[in-house]
C-alpha cells in the first residue's frame, strides 16, 4: 500500500502579452498561515519577457516558511515550492516560443 501526501500547492494567474508576464498572481499553500502569496516574485517577473533564465532567477526569490511535519522538513517544502514554480514557467515559456 502507499500514500501521496499533498505537502503544498502552487497556483499561478494572470496574463500573457507578446510573451511578457501582465497582472501576475502566485500563491503557495502549505506555509505557516496555510497560505503565502509571492508578491515578491510577481514583482520580479511583471513585464519580464517569458524566457529560460527567468524561471531560475524567479525561483530564487521565493522565501517562505513551512511548518515541518512527521513526513518533510521545512527545507524539503521549500526546495519543491522552488522547483514546481520553475518547472511551471519553463512549461509557459514552451508554450509561449
Amino acid at each position: 500500500m502507499s500514500f501521496d501526501y499533498a505537502s503544498l500547492h502552487l497556483a499561478i494567474a494572470g496574463n500573457v502579452e507578446a510573451g511578457r508576464f501582465i497582472n501576475p498572481r502566485i500563491y503557495v499553500t502549505g506555509t505557516t498561515g496555510r497560505y503565502s502569496r509571492l508578491k515578491e516574485v510577481e514583482d520580479f517577473i511583471v513585464h519580464n519577457k517569458i524566457e529560460s533564465r527567468l524561471a531560475e532567477r524567479a525561483a530564487e526569490q521565493v522565501n517562505l516558511k513551512f511548518p515541518p511535519d512527521y513526513r518533510f522538513s521545512s527545507n524539503y517544502k521549500l526546495h519543491i515550492a522552488k522547483t514546481m514554480l520553475k518547472d511551471a514557467f519553463i512549461t509557459l515559456w514552451e508554450e509561449y516560443l
